[in-house]
Formats: C-alpha cells, structure tokens, sequence
C-alpha cells in the first residue's frame, strides 16, 4: 500500500481528485476536478505530466470527472461543466470531442 500527492495546484498536488485510469502500459490517469486538469502517472505514484487548464476551448476543462483509457492508449476525459467527452493521445495532444454546452437532443445535459 501507498499514498502520493497532497492539497494543491503543483505537479503531482490534487484539488479533488475524482477518477482515475490505467492504461496498457501500467500509467496512471487522474481526474484532477478542482484544477481542471489530467495527470498521469507511474503505477509507483512518479509524476509524468499534465495537461489541461479551465476553459471551454478543445483540451481545455471544466470540472474533468471521469477518465478512461483504450487499448490505443487513447485516454477520454468527461469534461462535466462543458457537456462533453474529449479524448486526447497518452501525452495529451487533442484529438476529439462529442457534445456540446448548449442542450439539444443527442447532447449531454439535454
């Protein structure tokens, strides 16, 4: 057993983190909600990056909450302020998104 990370906005630091992902090769993904932002790291808790901020443009967050991973190494993030799905490659480079902010049929929060 074990525990990383603490209270705050720094590499490795969390405000509430919600959800987390392991991909094939054995990193972990974390949902950092109140930062707006995805980290991921070693499966021994070793900080490997980030990405993200708050906004509502394409990799940008509004409250992240789920995350999962492909066999791809594809990770998908819930984005849940903004009404959406994004998914980015294993580093975080944008590829897509589904739904959007303003509710209509077929969207999140319609």
């Amino acid at each position: 057993m074990g525990k990383w990370g603490s209270y705050g906005t720094g590499n490795g630091a969390f405000s509430f983190p919600t959800h987390l992902a392991f991909d094939p090769r054995g990193l972990l993904y974390v949902a950092d909600s109140g930062n707006d932002r995805l980290q991921y790291f070693t499966a021994t808790g070793s900080y490997r990056g980030q990405w993200g901020f708050w906004g509502t443009a394409n990799g940008e967050f509004d409250y992240p909450r789920g995350v999962g991973v492909a066999r791809n190494n594809n990770v998908y993030v819930g984005d849940t302020s903004n009404y959406r799905v994004q998914y980015f490659t294993s580093a975080g480079s944008y590829l897509g998104k589904w739904g959007i902010r303003v509710p209509r049929s077929g969207d999140f929060g319609a």
